[in-house]
């Protein structure tokens, strides 16, 4: 037995000592006076004598007894941690709510109202739970929200009980998934690390979720909370809210792509044209309204740093077959006038409200540009171009498909900037102000360039390669292979095709880079005839795209992000590394004895299309999903809100953010000058949303994988103090 206030305890059993004293002073001898009476009372007294005796007895220890009793009393005496007079134990209480994204789906209907979302009702419940603890008793209670990553808001636990509701009542829905199996994790770390429990102590887990698809990834493991080891090993009840048996219907943008990754706005246009830009626009449906037909608008708007409100720039409609759950868009958008000054805008597809209101917007930075600059890297040529095509050179080529116009012309209008740079003069001065980088020669390059090169593409450039037309033995690709960290190998030797193959219009891989070229590519790749390659294996499946291949199913057009396998392991990157910057191989030289590609209508569309839409793959867009540690542009050291977003300032460290962003939003990143070093936006994870219900059975297996031999109890089934 402990006492709440033990020091009044032992003063309450020192105070029994008092009527000792009184009863031992009273009984002190005195002087005998003898009269005459005094012979029939000593008779008296003799025939109750033992009678006397035991009352005196008596009476004392009825005193001793209640002044002890009264000194116990005033101690507060913690009789439950024996189990004494038949008392539970002291309990300790995890609470864990689900505070997800899918945690703010509002219900349909007759249902629906203040307060009425799945996180209302979780901590309803939670502060229900608080109520029925005890702190004079010894119990107390963690917190910890699960939307992801987990984060503990009340860790160790803590008696006070108006605290932890105070705690539970501020709680918001993140715009991330929700992380059970962090939340798991966490307890098990607060049980390890607490002192051993008392004879009789109980651990609670509460967790509170309606197991949407969105909250819980039954695939994922569970931390073991029956495990550990002497008086650590905790003896735990796992109570848990029951599985929803229906979902709110509900639509989510998984995803919203320009199909010009940078918008170049032409300096021949009058500054008050818009631009025009196609862009593609994903959705995901789930819950209920999945098998009826229904129509979707999405409104897209641009947002500025200095404009008050978003644009309208257009819309389109997506229409959803019966049990459909995937559905994409494409429509032309309207960057305006804005897009012609340079720089960064905000783009934002936006639907009507319905269940859950955080993933029916999503934002994403566009880079908007006037022109392309273009680093050419050929040995100079020292007199004119002869007559005939026979005389042109491949940088010639590369020119001429890049530059169809004269750029001397009047009012001639360049998107795309050559720069001349001899092989022996590349250096990083030369290379920083470009955005693509093109070797036509790579036998020319001096030891050591391709390692700039390499930092060139890390900074997100543009690296497009060709072989030599005059090599017979290729010994070039094992360095760019190698100081590129490429999972590409290639042969030392070219194939020839003495009859021409053709080349292939079916999709060999992922084909983005030649999106806009789909419709029409069958057309262009038809005239075109190869009469030899450079042999490459393009690696693993994932690790490089092959954009155009041969009739044989030679790869023809290769590409692949730099370092993508490390250079002295051979190992592919922890997913967290960073993939910017590509490389773009093409595995004919333009040259007549090699191909006559140079020559046909697909040599200006596909090395545009390569340029420009090389480069906004390379340059990459600073976006990432909510509940991640989102990437960030180089020297970046803190983000500030964008336009007038009322947002929070988050540090970064080491080209990422110090921690997790579970809130969707956009921001601008800066250096330690405080300049502008590009746009990062954070979108609602569209896999969180997702309000498909899951079998109870499946879900109370999936938590009773974490208990060993005990199963989870249900809320409302269950005792949770007494078990």
């Amino acid at each position: 037995m402990t006492f709440l206030h033990p020091i009044l305890a032992a003063v309450g059993i020192a105070c029994v000592s008092i009527p000792i004293i009184i009863h031992i002073l009273m009984r002190r001898r005195r002087k005998p006076v003898m009269w005459a009476a005094m012979r029939f009372l000593l008779e008296a007294y003799r025939q109750h004598k033992r009678r006397l005796r035991l009352e005196q007895i008596l009476l004392l220890a009825a005193r001793c007894l209640l002044i002890a009793l009264i000194g116990l009393a005033l101690a507060r005496p913690l009789l439950g941690h024996a189990g004494i007079l038949g008392g539970r134990g002291a309990v300790t209480m995890y609470l864990l709510i689900d505070n997800g994204l899918a945690s703010s789906a509002e219900p349909s209907g007759e249902a629906a109202g203040k307060d009425s979302s799945a996180l209302a009702r979780h901590k309803t419940a939670a502060i229900a739970l608080l109520e029925q603890l005890d702190p004079a008793s010894g119990d107390r209670a963690g917190l910890i929200a699960l939307g992801g990553p987990s984060k503990p808001i009340v860790i160790p636990p803590s008696t006070s009980i108006a605290g932890l509701r105070e705690a539970i009542t501020a709680l918001t829905a993140t715009d991330s998934a929700t992380d059970i199996p962090g939340g798991l994790a966490l307890v098990r770390s607060a049980i390890d690390s607490a002192a051993s429990p008392e004879a009789g102590g109980r651990t609670v887990v509460a967790l509170l979720s309606d197991y949407f698809a969105g909250s819980a990834d039954l695939e994922r493991k569970l931390t073991d909370l029956g495990g550990g080891d002497g008086p650590r090993k905790a003896d735990v009840v796992f109570l848990s809210s029951r599985p929803a048996q229906s979902g709110p219907a509900n639509i989510s943008i998984s995803g919203v792509e320009p199909l010009q990754p940078i918008v170049i706005a032409a300096r021949s246009e009058s500054p008050s044209v818009g631009v025009q830009s196609p862009v593609r626009v994903m959705l995901h449906r789930s819950g209920d309204g999945v098998a009826s037909a229904a129509a979707t608008t999405v409104r897209f708007a641009v947002e500025t740093q200095s404009a008050p409100r978003p644009a309208p720039a257009g819309q389109a409609v997506v229409r959803w077959a019966p049990g459909q759950t995937e559905a994409s868009a494409t429509a032309s958008v309207d960057f305006g006038s804005a897009a012609r000054a340079g720089g960064s805008l905000v783009l934002s597809a936006a639907i009507d409200a319905d269940a859950i209101a955080g993933d029916n917007l999503w934002r994403r930075p566009v880079e908007t540009r006037q022109s392309l600059r273009v680093g050419l890297i050929a040995p100079r040529r020292t007199g004119p171009i002869k007559p005939g095509l026979e005389q042109y050179e491949p940088a010639d080529w590369f020119r001429l498909a890049l530059q169809p116009v004269d750029p001397t012309a009047a009012h001639a209008d360049v998107e795309i900037e050559i720069v001349e740079i001899e092989p022996s003069a590349v250096d990083a001065g030369r290379l920083a102000g470009l955005d693509a980088a093109i070797v036509p020669r790579p036998d020319a390059l001096a030891e050591g360039t391709w390692r700039r090169l390499r930092t060139f593409a890390d900074a997100g450039g543009l690296i497009l390669v060709s072989p030599p037309a005059q090599a017979t033995v290729h010994l070039w690709a094992d360095a760019m292979a190698r100081d590129l960290a490429l999972p590409w190998s290639a042969s030392r030797e070219a194939r020839a095709y003495p009859a021409g193959e053709t080349v292939s219009a079916d999709k060999a891989g992922p084909r983005d880079l030649l999106a806009m070229l789909e419709p029409e590519l069958p057309k262009l790749v038809a005239p075109v005839r190869v009469s030899k390659v450079l042999p490459f294996d393009a690696g693993a499946k994932d690790a490089a795209s092959v954009l155009l291949k041969l009739s044989d199913g030679t790869p023809l057009v290769l590409a692949a992000a730099p370092g993508i396998k490390d250079a002295a392991t051979g190992a592919n990157p922890s997913p967290e590394a960073s993939q910017r910057g590509l490389v773009v191989l093409l595995t004919t030289a333009l040259a007549f004895d090699w191909t006559d590609l140079q020559s046909k209508p697909l040599m200006v569309a596909l090395m545009q299309e390569l340029v420009r839409q090389g480069v906004g793959r390379a340059r990459g867009t600073y976006s990432d999903l909510a509940g991640t540690s989102p990437e960030l542009p180089q020297r970046s050291v803190e983000l500030r809100p964008f336009g007038q977003a009322p947002v929070a300032i988050i540090k970064a460290a080491l080209g990422r953010t110090a921690e997790s962003v579970r809130r969707a939003g956009v921001w601008r990143a800066v250096d330690e000058t405080g300049a502008s070093r590009g746009l990062l936006a954070v979108n609602a994870d569209p896999a969180a949303g997702r309000t498909n219900a899951q079998p109870t059975p499946a879900v109370a297996a999936w938590l009773n994988g974490s208990l060993g031999s005990k199963e989870v109890q249900w809320l409302g089934s269950t005792d949770p103090m007494n078990g």
